[in-house]
């Protein structure tokens, strides 16, 4: 059940998630690094969109999925609707990040992007360790690790929004002077 919940919700979600992606950093590329409103610009544009679709699509997951998986499929997949709805905190929050994830690989901050995915594994670990351990069922899990990841995927967003606002700074080259000043000769 939990594979047909993940496929039906994941599919529009990854396919939407890398062709945005490629979109978003096609339009970096074409930046200049010091064109702020021109980056805040592609940012906030490609987060709004996959927004207004996320909560269109999943907001109808999230409403009816026991309903919608029961007419789709049969009612004995009611069950696949409930798990379809826990997961959908976790996906409108990867749809949202999928793309923007590409903020921190432009700024050089790779190791923003290694905390917030270091804390996602954490996540999902415990949830499996809760399962493990007879704490939660099989909804109660994947609940557990969509809303987690959820907010692992907030996090990578708002580290992506802070190097976009300057409220984060970018990886800034050092400034070791000219090679005159450094005491280097530079042979005529």
């Amino acid at each position: 059940m939990i594979g047909l919940a993940q496929r039906i919700v994941a599919m529009p979600i990854r396919f939407l998630g890398v062709s945005a992606g490629q979109v978003y950093v096609s339009e970096l590329a074409n930046l200049d690094r010091n064109d702020n409103d021109g980056l805040r610009k592609a940012f906030n544009e490609t987060v709004w969109r996959l927004f207004i679709f996320g909560i269109c699509y999943l907001g109808i997951v999230a409403l009816s999925g026991p309903e919608l998986f029961a007419w789709l499929f049969g009612r004995d997949w009611s069950d696949a609707g409930n798990l379809a709805r826990a997961l959908t905190p976790m996906y409108l929050a990867l749809l949202i990040n999928r793309p923007i994830r590409f903020t921190v690989q432009y700024y050089e901050r790779q190791e923003l992007g290694l905390l917030a995915n270091t804390f996602g594994s954490l996540i999902v670990l415990t949830g499996f360790l809760l399962a493990y351990l007879n704490l939660t069922d099989l909804e109660g899990t994947i609940l557990t690790i969509s809303v987690g990841l959820c907010a692992t995927n907030l996090a990578s967003f708002m580290i992506a929004r802070s190097l976009v606002t300057g409220r984060l700074a970018g990886y800034q080259p050092l400034d070791c002077g000219s090679p005159k000043e450094r005491g280097l000769r530079i042979p005529d």
